[in-house]
């Protein structure tokens, strides 16, 4: 089971996410950014420590990864070897993250630090490198939602960009 989280990210993802698991029961021990204020902002929140660096994450079931899409898989792979790493990015594929443990946490909704968000509707996406890992996130996430599917990388790449697509092309026609 999951229980000791820790966060790399500070961002809108982040933000949502950390609170969320502390709600659901997690313990949200460390949370890293490269923006330092970012970082002590959201651990303050959630009454976590802030990590100096990546390597210095320990200690955890889970090491969840809500950076942007183009530095996901560095920060991935950056991060201590024997550690269970789940991503938030649409658009990271698995095969892109040389590591061991790595996975998929991908909630399907848009998120903006001035929403709020009930995680109770929105769907979770879950991939991981092996089947106790995808066992282990599916459990997690369904301390936060009613719907958690499975789903591969391509699959969650398409569905990503549909969503991007459905969502902000209307604004823009507007």
């Amino acid at each position: 089971m999951i229980k000791r989280v820790a966060i790399v990210g500070a961002g809108n993802v982040a933000s949502h996410l950390a609170p969320a698991l502390k709600g659901a029961g997690c313990l949200v021990t460390q949370v890293f950014s490269r923006t330092a204020d970012k970082a002590l902002d959201l651990a303050q929140s959630v009454e976590a420590k802030v990590a100096d660096d990546l390597a210095s994450i320990s200690g955890v079931d889970l090491v969840l990864v809500a950076v942007s899409d183009d530095q996901t898989a560095e920060v991935c792979n950056a991060l201590p070897a024997e550690l269970l790493v789940a991503h938030t990015s649409g658009m990271t594929h698995l095969d892109d993250i040389s590591r061991e443990r790595k996975a998929s946490f991908y909630p399907l909704q848009t998120l903006s630090k001035d929403n709020h968000v009930d995680f109770s509707n929105v769907p979770f996406c879950i991939e991981a490198s092996n089947e106790g890992d995808c066992q282990l996130l599916e459990k997690l996430a369904g301390t936060l939602t009613k719907s958690v599917r499975r789903i591969e990388s391509d699959q969650r790449q398409a569905l990503h960009l549909a969503a991007v697509f459905a969502s902000n092309f209307v604004n823009h026609l507007y």
